[in-house]
């Protein structure tokens, strides 16, 4: 029976590196452009804050896991992996949130405003104009 060997610790930081910390970047650019949309709404922008500070709080322990000596990379590798599909998942629930978010018009005299969100509604005086 062939013995199988387990990966060396600089193989373990390599995978680590060259397979998630992309994905971390590609991801951290997909968050900022929704970011970019979903501020317009305060409800949707709650939601995204939330998500955010988990994203970039689950990398600070990855990226400073990989620097400790002492930590279990093969617990940081799985980690990593189930952290990825967590992110994937986020991202496609943002998505769909943008893909919900409304624009009306309301007008008030010679005023006119957009709001947008997810059920916007006009500010008071303001009237939302047919289109």
């Amino acid at each position: 029976m062939a013995r199988s060997e387990s990966p060396t610790r600089e193989q373990l930081i390599t995978k680590i590196e060259q397979v998630y910390f992309p994905l971390f970047e590609a991801d951290k650019t997909e968050f900022l452009a929704l970011k970019a949309k979903l501020a317009k709404d305060p409800v949707t922008l709650k939601q995204f804050n939330s998500v955010w500070k988990d994203f970039l709080d689950t990398t600070a322990i990855i990226y400073s896991g990989v620097k400790n000596p002492n930590s279990d990379l093969e617990a940081l590798l799985a980690y990593c992996e189930e952290e990825q599909g967590e992110f994937v998942s986020n991202i496609a629930y943002l998505k769909s949130q943008v893909a919900k978010l409304k624009t009306i018009t309301c007008i008030k005299v010679n005023n006119s405003k957009q709001i947008i969100g997810l059920n916007p509604k006009c500010p008071a005086g303001f009237i939302k104009k047919k289109k």
